[in-house]
C-alpha cells in the first residue's frame, strides 16, 4: 500500500525519500484532507497490460489514457533523466486523473495550501486519484524503473499546464477555494511549515 510523508524542506536528490523526519507519516485520510487526493490500491499480480487496463477502470472508467514507462536500463541515463525531468515540474491538469503504477515503484508530490510537498510512494497496484486543479509533481524512485496507467475522461484534462500559467487557471483557484472551504468546515487549521517550493514555483498556494 502507499506511504506517504512530508518532505524535507531541501535536497539534493529527488530519488530518495526525502523525509522530513521531524513529522509523523500520513494516513490515506490524511493526505485527502490536506490535497483531495484519493489513494487505494487494486490487485494487478500476474495480469497483462489488457488486463490491467481493465482492472484499472473499475476505479474510474476513464477512456483516455496512456502508459508512459521509465527505466534506466532501457532507456540509458541521459533519456531517463529527460523523462523525470518532465514529469517532475509542478503541473495541473484542469479534470480528474487517474495514476496506476502497472511496473515497479515511483514517487508522487502534491502541494498541500501551505506550499509543502506531501511524498506518496507507490509501488504494483497502488493508485492515486487527482481533483482537478490540483499542483502536482512525479518522479521514480531509487529503483528507476516504472510503468503506469495514465487516465482522464478526454484528451483536454490530459494536458500538462506548468507553472507560472497554472497558478492562472480557474479550475486551480477553484481547487484553493474548495480545499479552504473543507478546511473550515472541518474546523481544520492551516499548520505553518518550512517551505518546499523553488522560486519557479508559487510560494503559498492559499496566499
Amino acid at each position: 500500500m502507499a506511504r506517504a510523508w512530508y518532505l524535507k524542506p531541501t535536497f539534493a536528490d529527488r530519488y530518495e525519500q526525502n523525509r522530513d523526519e521531524s513529522l509523523p507519516l500520513l494516513t490515506d485520510e490524511q493526505v485527502y484532507l490536506e490535497t483531495e487526493v484519493i489513494l487505494g490500491h487494486i490487485d494487478l499480480a500476474n495480469m497483462d497490460e489488457e488486463a490491467q487496463l481493465t482492472q484499472a477502470r473499475t476505479v474510474r472508467d476513464m477512456k483516455d489514457h496512456m502508459t508512459p514507462e521509465m527505466s534506466i536500463q532501457e532507456d540509458g541515463e541521459a533519456e531517463f533523466e529527460k523523462k523525470c525531468d518532465k514529469i517532475f515540474k509542478p503541473h495541473v491538469h484542469v479534470g480528474e486523473a487517474l495514476r496506476v503504477v502497472i511496473r515497479g515503484s515511483c514517487y508522487a508530490d502534491i502541494m498541500d495550501l501551505n506550499g509543502r510537498y506531501i511524498r506518496i510512494h507507490l509501488q504494483l497496484g497502488d493508485y492515486w486519484i487527482l481533483p482537478g486543479g490540483c499542483c502536482h509533481r512525479a518522479t521514480a524512485d531509487v529503483l528507476k524503473d516504472m510503468k503506469a496507467i495514465m487516465m482522464h475522461y478526454d484528451t483536454k484534462t490530459a494536458t500538462y499546464i506548468f507553472w507560472p500559467e497554472a497558478d492562472k487557471l480557474p479550475e486551480h483557484r477553484h481547487y484553493i477555494e474548495r480545499m479552504k472551504c473543507l478546511r473550515r468546515s472541518l474546523n481544520f487549521p492551516y499548520v505553518s511549515l518550512p517551505n518546499t517550493v523553488d522560486s519557479t514555483e508559487p510560494k503559498r498556494l492559499g496566499a
